[in-house]
C-alpha cells in the first residue's frame, strides 16, 4: 500500500515482499482510494499493471514510478469520484435535515418553512417527496 497525493493505493500481491524474498511478479492489481477513507469503503477505481508495460523491472522504485503514473494518467477520474462522494453524502444530509423539519415543524407550516425558509422550489419539493415515497417502497420490500 502507498500514500500518493491524498490518495492511498493498495496493491496486490505485496510487491515489497515479493521483491525481497525473490519472488517473480506476474501482475500487480491496484485499487485506489481517498487517503481519509481509512476503511476502504469507497473504492475510486481500480488497475492492474505488468513488467515492461507500467514499469521497467521488479524493484520497488520501478514500480512505485509505474504506479504513480498510472495515477497521474487517471487523476481526474479519481477527482470526481470524490466529488460525487462528497455530493452523494450532502444529499443523504440533506435528506436527514428535511425529515427532521418534517417531524418537527407543523404539517401546515412545512411548506413555507421548505419555500421561504430553506429556499426550496415546488419542483423539489415534489421531487423530495418522491423520493421519499421511493424509498418508504423500497424500505417495504426487503422482504
Amino acid at each position: 500500500m502507498i500514500k500518493f497525493d491524498g490518495l492511498v493505493i493498495k496493491v496486490e500481491p505485496d510487491y515489497k515482499d515479493r521483491i525481497e524474498k525473490g519472488i517473480e511478479i506476474d501482475e500487480l492489481w491496484c485499487e485506489v482510494y481517498q487517503e481519509s477513507d481509512t476503511e476502504f469503503k469507497h473504492k475510486l477505481g481500480d488497475f492492474n499493471m505488468m513488467q515492461n508495460f507500467e514499469y521497467d523491472d521488479e524493484s520497488v522504485e520501478s514500480i512505485e514510478k509505474g504506479i504513480k503514473q498510472m495515477v497521474e494518467r487517471d487523476w481526474s477520474s479519481y477527482q470526481l469520484e470524490i466529488k460525487i462522494l462528497e455530493l452523494d453524502r450532502m444529499k443523504q444530509i440533506l435528506g436527514n435535515a428535511v425529515e427532521y423539519i418534517k417531524e418537527s415543524v407543523n404539517s401546515e407550516d412545512l411548506n413555507h418553512v421548505l419555500k421561504i425558509c430553506i429556499g426550496m422550489t415546488d419542483d423539489e419539493i415534489s421531487s423530495l417527496n418522491e423520493d421519499v415515497a421511493e424509498e418508504q417502497n423500497q424500505g417495504m420490500n426487503l422482504s
